[in-house]
């Protein structure tokens, strides 16, 4: 959670000030550019989980005040972009190559848990799901900035974005997991008194504790693969009621044992 004194208030309204200022008497020239959208406090603030992040958008729109920024330059592929703007693609792509080799890493030496109790390989051994996605985007963040179009350039960015928010805690998702485990219990009639158990002792838990256990403990991601049968019409219930159940009722007597595996790191 951020604080916002007063300090951090004035910062934030005077770059917001001067980044659309600057926009606006740039609009006014009629000049052929690219400028970047206007942005409000609620743009900034609402994407932005943690101080440093808040920081590092807020030097990015000061950036935009440098002698030059709004020039357009071309690319080899002719895409004329601002220089403001490839400044800090090139910026968010180190950024994001850096993270992306975090996490391949990560999956590499990490092993999950089944009910509280270690699996024997890692994810990358195991093939995981998320191991290979990682694999992919890094893979996809080596092509080459300058010979982009300008759908190719839009793809990329949005890549780029995708692979620096992975892991990143937002405020809402233990809230919207909880619900999801709730529903999914709820719809494949699982005892209610056991299910509101398992949801409230998880919610008692910190983001990042919660945030460790839903992403390296097996029984949650099973709870989730459950969760998408439920929106395909026509299948029958009773083909996978016992099989939920089986799992929130280890996940039920297993649920400390968990908490203590991730709570002690």
């Amino acid at each position: 959670m951020i604080r916002y004194d007063k300090k951090l208030n004035n910062e934030i309204a005077k770059t917001i000030r001067n980044f659309n200022n600057k926009i606006r008497r740039l609009e006014k020239l009629g000049r052929d550019l690219d400028l970047p959208e206007k942005v409000t406090r609620k743009d900034l603030t609402s994407t932005s989980y943690t101080r440093k992040e808040l920081k590092r958008k807020l030097e990015r729109l000061k950036s935009f005040s440098k002698r030059g920024a709004e020039e357009n330059i071309k690319l080899d592929s002719g895409l004329m972009i601002s220089k403001y703007e490839y400044e800090n693609l090139k910026k968010d792509l180190k950024r994001a190559k850096l993270k992306a080799n975090y996490k391949i890493q990560y999956f590499r030496k990490t092993k999950g848990s089944i009910f509280g109790e270690s699996v024997e390989e890692t994810y990358a051994r195991m093939g995981d799901e998320d191991f290979i996605r990682a694999k992919a985007r890094r893979k996809a963040l080596e092509k080459d900035i300058k010979q982009m179009n300008k759908d190719e350039l839009k793809r990329f960015k949005k890549l780029i974005t995708n692979v620096l928010k992975y892991n990143e805690i937002n405020p809402n998702f233990k809230q919207n997991s909880l619900e999801l485990i709730m529903l999914t219990g709820t719809f494949y009639g699982y005892d209610t008194n056991k299910l509101q158990t398992i949801v409230d002792r998880l919610n008692s838990l910190d983001d990042k504790t919660y945030y460790e256990i839903y992403y390296n403990e097996r029984s949650i991601k099973a709870i989730e693969d459950y969760y998408r049968l439920i929106a395909p019409k026509g299948f029958d219930i009773n083909l996978y009621t016992d099989d939920v159940s089986m799992i929130l009722d280890e996940l039920y007597d297993n649920l400390e044992k968990i908490i203590n595996r991730y709570s002690n790191g």
